[in-house]
């Protein structure tokens, strides 16, 4: 298996699929219609990158993340996971933990100082990332505005 950092425009094609089964997944109430026009220009301006998992040419799962400036305090710069996704199929290998380590490792090469990820309560996810010293910091509330 490989990590590799992906050009979004390139990569984005080849995970629709992944990306449709992860939406499957998590049980968004909104359709999937995702801005690829506007993952690339996050791309092209420095604020996004994303890294494929791949076997055999197969992208078997993927992580995005978004760096900026704290609007707070610009001499922050912070790393937030947009997201992280292993087909089912490949979960019991490494992928899930080689993305998360790519990623970190990219953050830091950015300059990021500090990385969040979000995670369904109780999901392995959280559980992974507690495992690697994450502390929770912030809960996210969510409300349907119909």
């Amino acid at each position: 298996m490989q990590v590799l950092l992906a050009d979004i425009a390139r990569y984005m094609p080849a995970i629709t699929n992944l990306m449709r089964e992860h939406w499957n997944e998590a049980g968004y109430s909104f359709e999937f219609k995702p801005n690829i026009a506007a993952y690339i220009r996050l791309q092209e301006r420095g604020n996004m990158f994303a890294y494929a998992a791949v076997i055999d040419g197969e992208v078997i799962g993927y992580c995005t993340a978004t760096v900026s400036r704290e609007l707070h305090n610009p001499e922050i710069i912070s790393c937030m996971s947009d997201a992280l996704f292993v087909s089912k199929k490949y979960r019991n290998t490494s992928a899930g933990g080689r993305l998360i380590l790519a990623i970190e490792a990219e953050a830091k090469r950015r300059g990021a100082t500090q990385i969040q990820w979000g995670a369904k309560p109780g999901s392995t996810l959280q559980r992974t990332l507690a495992k690697r010293n994450y502390n929770a910091s912030d809960v996210m509330m969510q409300k349907e505005l119909i």
